[in-house]
């Protein structure tokens, strides 16, 4: 019962939270990017890629889809997509 208690009040942002504090006290230094905009959690069948351009980090998520029950032929949907800039020297 402790375990499941711990877990549901981790899964509402107080792990980001704390593991942010705990890094920030172990002197590690803040990532060079800002992650926010995300949607979800999903739960089909999903496939992320990552690429690296010139505007930051593009993630992006597509599912195969049957369309019309023509199983032969499913198509690539893309669910989300979003990109991570990173931040300028010195912001937070």
């Amino acid at each position: 019962m402790a375990m499941r208690s711990f877990s549901a009040v981790l899964s509402y942002g107080i792990a980001t939270r704390l593991s942010a504090l705990l890094a920030r006290l172990a002197g590690v230094a803040d990532p060079p990017f800002h992650w926010a905009g995300m949607k979800g959690p999903w739960f089909e069948n999903c496939l992320a890629t990552l690429a690296d351009t010139p505007e930051g980090l593009k993630v992006w998520w597509v599912s195969g889809v049957v369309h019309d029950g023509d199983q032969l032929h499913p198509r690539v949907e893309e669910l989300a997509a979003l990109t991570v800039r990173p931040r300028r020297r010195g912001s937070a």
